[in-house]
């Protein structure tokens, strides 16, 4: 959703994204969004880091620095999530 809305159509919705399916597809999507998400960042001036023109989603009319550290922080909350419940599950005999 962020690099949709605010460096692409602006179209994407919460339904448009489903499962892929298997964990190779899973990684396979995984794998381009970080190459995409990696492409966009490093393209990024300190103008552009500052600016507030063309943040729309989740921040509007805040600074496009905003947006990436939002998103980073988010990203990694979710691994360390992942992260613990493999954790949790692996300590767990098997059924």
């Amino acid at each position: 959703m962020a690099l949709d809305h605010n460096f692409g159509s602006r179209t994407l919705t919460r339904e448009d994204i489903t499962w892929p399916g298997d964990t190779e597809n899973l990684r396979t999507w995984i794998s381009g969004l970080h190459a995409r998400w990696q492409d966009t960042l490093s393209a990024q001036t300190d103008a552009d880091l500052a600016a507030v023109s063309g943040v729309h989603w989740p921040f509007e009319g805040r600074p496009r620095a905003d947006l990436f550290a939002w998103a980073n922080t988010e990203l990694t909350k979710s691994s360390a999530e992942i992260g613990y419940a493999r954790f949790l599950l692996a300590g767990r005999p098997p059924r």
